[in-house]
């Protein structure tokens, strides 16, 4: 039902600032996805497909993922997701490496 504030008249009154507040955010949100889909996947092409060196790989779309960041202005939070994903591919090498020489 109608507030009794508007009238049967009058179009509801739309915030455009909060409109464009989530707006912003969702696109803040496919850039953060589809960067770090390119990134996941560029790596692992480049480690399985070409076989490339992982640590080269690894630097390479580290690099990758600094200039994206920077081009589509992700904050410091975007840097701090980068660092986390090396660390995890890092441990995750230094595991298999432990591995192997146990076997």
């Amino acid at each position: 039902m109608a507030n009794s504030e508007t009238h049967a008249h009058q179009p509801p009154q739309v915030n455009i600032a909060n409109r464009e507040a989530m707006f912003n955010r969702f696109l803040k949100f496919c850039g953060w996805t589809g960067l770090h889909i390119l990134l996941v996947t560029g790596y692992l092409t480049l480690v399985f497909a070409i076989t490339m060196n992982w640590l080269v790989a690894l630097v390479l779309m580290l690099l990758a993922g600094i200039i994206g960041g920077w081009l589509l202005k992700l904050g410091s939070a975007w840097y701090l997701s980068l660092v986390a994903q090396v660390a995890i591919v890092l441990i995750a090498r230094l595991s298999i490496l432990i591995f192997v020489a146990l076997i």
